[in-house]
């Protein structure tokens, strides 16, 4: 096999790896990586407003607020407005949303996180150069990234990169 097929065996293997990643969660606490990571969030830091959580996900508020929505139904988030500015609201976590996440199991994202940590600093550069090699090579510098490991999320939402016919990644409203 050449190696680039090597390559490209490689990343569909890690593309694979975050599918199953992502159904497995879904089976087991039946929630997605993003609804998941916003309830890590708000138990980490703390009540925030959806703009807050959106920078700290880095999506956009209308993907966050299905998000919220989503959770809210399920009572494992409520919206709370500030007593002394009642125009503000924050979400915070509920003891369902607590009880689920204590139950979840280990975000994936953290998991490669604890690993990478292992590897000496010169090897995560290299890491890092080659897989800033493979996003110019796929021309994937546009795209946009968050600290969420998921694929194949059923995400409401406007997409904001299109891919052409070409298979090129294009801005979606230019």
């Amino acid at each position: 096999m050449k190696i680039e097929q090597e390559i490209i065996a490689s990343i569909r293997k890690i593309i694979r790896a975050v599918d199953i990643y992502s159904n497995r969660l879904k089976e087991q606490i039946g929630l997605n990586s993003s609804q998941l990571t916003c309830l890590n969030y708000l138990s980490e830091y703390g009540p925030r407003s959806i703009s807050d959580l959106g920078k700290m996900l880095n999506l956009s508020p209308s993907m966050l607020t299905n998000i919220i929505d989503q959770l809210e139904s399920r009572l494992m988030v409520e919206r709370v407005r500030s007593d002394k500015d009642r125009r503000i609201i924050k979400i915070e976590m509920t003891k369902m949303g607590e009880e689920i996440l204590s139950n979840s199991p280990m975000f994936l994202h953290k998991k490669l996180e604890n690993n990478l940590s292992d590897l000496s600093p010169d090897e995560r550069k290299k890491i890092l150069d080659s897989l800033g090699l493979l996003i110019t090579a796929i021309e994937a510098e546009d795209v946009d990234s968050s600290p969420i490991l998921a694929s194949g999320e059923n995400v409401v939402g406007e997409p904001e990169i299109t891919i052409n016919q070409d298979g090129e990644f294009k801005p979606k409203h230019s």
